[in-house]
């Protein structure tokens, strides 16, 4: 169960601190070549550099949310799986182009290799819900996201109209945010509000400054 892209961007652009957020991102990156182009690797996150995971059965694996491969150190050791599997994940090279990598709203995105898998099963498929919420967010601040590839979401594509009018009733303030509680109250420990907005899921590092 999820909101809606509508829901989603009105609610963060109900909380200033985010919105703001979410702004200075794309202003520096609307105009620079899309941070992947340039990258073969399909990881390009923090996952398997800065953080892993380990699950309760003692499988370790790139980040919390990727589950395709994973490395049991009750067989092995950190050590191991540290120096060797985890390095021959982040290694591993894209097999196709996507749209992911021509865009320049990468940063208002949550798209990753693993969203990728727990969404379509496949981490080089992009997640639809999240390119549209990206989308809108960028819309619904006044940005015009460059064309990149087949995007439904982009101004020739088939979802551009209805992701259009949806921009236009965020920024009318026509979606009633005004009784939603907000994250602070409902989950204390995200704290500061612009910190959450950069936190992507919580230690891979795929939103940090750019």
């Amino acid at each position: 169960m999820r909101l809606s892209p509508e829901d989603v961007v009105a609610l963060d652009l109900h909380l200033p601190k985010v919105a703001n957020e979410h702004r200075r991102n794309i202003e520096r990156e609307i105009d620079r070549p899309p941070v992947l182009e340039n990258t073969s690797t399909l990881y390009s996150c923090g996952g398997g550099l800065k953080a892993f995971a380990i699950d309760p059965y003692g499988h370790m694996s790139i980040c919390v949310l990727s589950h395709q491969d994973t490395y049991d150190i009750r067989s092995g050791s950190v050590k191991e799986g540290w120096n060797h599997f985890l390095l021959q994940v982040r290694e591993r090279q894209r097999k196709r182009v996507s749209k992911c990598l021509s865009c320049q709203i990468h940063s208002v995105c949550s798209m990753c290799p693993a969203n990728g898998e727990l969404e379509n099963g496949d981490p080089e498929s992009p997640v639809d819900f999240l390119c549209e919420v990206a989308h809108l967010r960028a819309m619904a601040l006044g940005f015009e996201v460059p064309p990149h590839g087949n995007c439904d979401f982009c101004p020739e594509g088939e979802h551009y109209p209805a992701t259009r009018e949806s921009a236009d009733r965020i920024a009318a303030k026509q979606v009633n945010v005004g009784e939603w509680t907000s994250p602070q109250a409902l989950l204390p420990i995200l704290g500061n509000s612009a910190a959450t907005a950069k936190a992507g899921c919580g230690g891979c590092g795929t939103h940090s400054d750019h």
